[in-house]
């Protein structure tokens, strides 16, 4: 007769050893899947504040003048195409700016702006203007999950310079180049994939 320990295992025992070598592989992919969405949306984030910085930065020192609440765009001069800006300019747009999730829903909000700022221009109302303005930057980055990054960056801006009218005059006297501090190439060395 064989002795027990002899035979070798059961069925149970191998099922019950693959069961948990499976839970701990699923769990390790699990892990991994997640630090690489964590990193890929950190490295995402980390560009999308400098870009933030230097489009508020420019607009501090007048380069777009005339500056249009609501106005958009890409960072694709900078090879960030995917990243995206929205400037808000006036307290009521920067506290839009914090409450709405997606452009969609600043649809509305700026279409009542806009004909309330009509009515007030039709009925001769006219406001002295402020020196400094709440000037918003949001930026909008990708993420791996249908959801967009959204980054803001808040400042209080001198209203000439959001205006136009101070713009060269201002760029000119710093005797320094007004453009974005220097970026990240869009094809760095490091993946977040």
């Amino acid at each position: 007769m064989t002795s027990r320990s002899s035979r070798g295992f059961t069925l149970a025992e191998v099922l019950l050893a693959v069961a948990i070598l499976a839970f701990g592989l699923v769990s390790v992919m699990v892990a991994r899947a997640r630090a690489v969405e964590t990193a890929f949306v950190a490295r995402n984030l980390k560009v999308a504040r400098m870009l933030a910085e230097g489009l508020l930065s420019q607009i501090e020192s007048g380069i777009h003048e005339d500056l249009l609440d609501g106005a958009s765009g890409d960072f694709s001069e900078e090879n960030y195409p995917e990243f995206e800006w929205r400037v808000f300019v006036g307290d009521e747009s920067v506290a839009a700016a914090y409450e709405a999730k997606d452009d969609e829903s600043l649809a509305g909000f700026f279409a009542d702006k806009e004909l309330a700022r009509r009515e007030a221009e039709d009925s001769g109302e006219e406001l002295p203007p402020e020196p400094r303005t709440s000037v918003a930057v949001r930026v909008t980055f990708p993420t791996l999950s249908q959801e967009r990054g959204v980054f803001t960056l808040e400042a209080r801006v001198e209203t000439g310079a959001i205006d136009g009218e101070e713009g060269e005059a201002s760029a000119g006297e710093e005797g320094g180049t007004t453009g974005p501090p220097a970026l990240p190439s869009a094809g760095g060395s490091s993946k977040a994939r």
